[in-house]
């Protein structure tokens, strides 16, 4: 809050005090003076009836748009003798809090995200302050921001008025100590000098995970990527290295997708060693007749032998031994469809992850004939754990 104030002792001039959101309920703080008079002032009206002129039409205090922070008074003081003017003040708060700690205090190059968050201590109100959202309104211009030698800031997240969250990229960043420096939505900064350490990163690890229902392998160019279905390969390559891999399906696979760094169904991709990378291929089995149709299709051996090969490849991505099959060669037009076939399918499937048996339809001997939407089900089970 802000005033004219005067006495006998001094000219008309300004006061301003308020109170910092530490301080106890109910107290403000002394005042200052923020303008000092420039004159007496001691004006009548006209003769013959004199009388007092008023004053102090002009006494406003806001916050300014911008920030939600910054605090201005507009008040009315004297001058010059027996002249009033209003003057525009300028109230700021505190700077930011002082800065103590980085965590982690020190960050590889050649990160292309990294989280890094900055402690600081509160010394005579000075904290870290962000206006928020503006929820419903029209949003603040200015807000919290951080910057730091060498190293870009992506984000700055305000988490209390003596923390903050930087999320940094240290892509070209060169070797050594850095320093940060916090500025508040109303100009102010505080710097921590050398809070944040880059050190020197030569490689970086590139991690390929081969899964799926089918048999397949994933090559890199430069070489050191060589995996196979069920595998986990892990290569280190020089900071900077454009790495392509590259799909072969197996024998009766088709390639599905990457995942990870990796996106789409394309016979290669390229990642670029700025960082640990991980990456995800996946293979499925292709399936004679891709649809089958009820009381069309005619349900082959080639259709159970197809789905044990996709389900025994699924149980060895997931650390399970081969399962053991009633009738292990199955011959066309000489080995029956059994419900003891599709039983074991069900239950092999689940061990691997799969839906529970009793999920299915029940199969009776004698009774049930096995059916097209019998092996579809099973099929679709595979693909969604590919």
């Amino acid at each position: 809050m802000a005033s004219s104030v005067a006495s006998a002792v001094s000219l008309a001039g300004i006061a301003a005090t308020g109170r910092l959101r530490t301080d106890p309920l109910g107290t403000i703080q002394t005042p200052t003076l923020a303008q000092a008079g420039g004159g007496s002032y001691n004006v009548n009206s006209n003769p013959p009836s004199p009388v007092r002129l008023r004053w102090g039409d002009y006494s406003q205090v806001v916050v300014d748009p911008n920030d939600n922070q910054t605090m201005w008074t507009f008040q009315e003081y004297a001058d010059a003798t027996n002249s009033w003017g209003v003057r525009a003040i300028q109230l700021k708060a505190p700077p930011p809090a002082t800065l103590a700690v980085a965590t982690p205090a020190t960050v590889a190059s050649g990160q292309t995200s990294v989280n890094v968050t900055i402690n600081g201590t509160s010394v005579s109100g000075s904290e870290f302050f962000d206006p928020g959202p503006d929820t419903g309104g029209p949003g603040f211009l200015n807000h919290i921001a951080a910057s730091i030698s060498g190293v870009t800031v992506n984000t700055v997240t305000f988490v209390s008025p003596t923390q903050v969250t930087l999320n940094i990229s240290t892509v070209g960043a060169t070797a050594g100590a850095k320093d940060v420096t916090i500025t508040n939505p109303d100009g102010q900064s505080r710097t921590g000098v050398g809070l944040l350490t880059v050190t020197s990163t030569s490689s970086f690890t590139l991690t390929v995970t081969v899964r799926g229902s089918a048999s397949g392998t994933v090559t890199s160019n430069p070489a050191g990527i060589s995996c196979t279905i069920a595998s986990i390969c892990i290569t280190s390559y020089a900071s900077g290295t454009p790495v392509t891999l590259t799909e072969a399906p197996g024998s009766g696979a088709s390639f599905k997708s990457w995942g990870g760094a990796c996106s789409g169904g394309a016979a290669t991709c390229m990642v670029t060693m700025t960082a640990n990378q991980s990456v995800t291929a996946t293979f499925s089995q292709v399936f004679t007749d891709p649809t089958l149709t009820a009381q069309s299709t005619i349900i082959k051996a080639v259709h159970f032998s197809e789905l044990r090969s996709a389900i025994n490849t699924l149980r060895a991505v997931n650390s399970l031994a081969a399962f053991g099959w009633t009738d292990p060669t199955l011959t066309a037009g000489t080995t029956s469809a059994k419900k003891v076939h599709m039983d074991e399918l069900r239950q092999a499937l689940n061990e691997a992850g799969g839906p529970s048996p009793s999920s299915y339809e029940t199969l009776v001997v004698g009774q049930t004939t096995i059916k097209a939407s019998h092996v579809s089900d099973l099929r679709n089970a595979v693909r969604a754990l590919e």
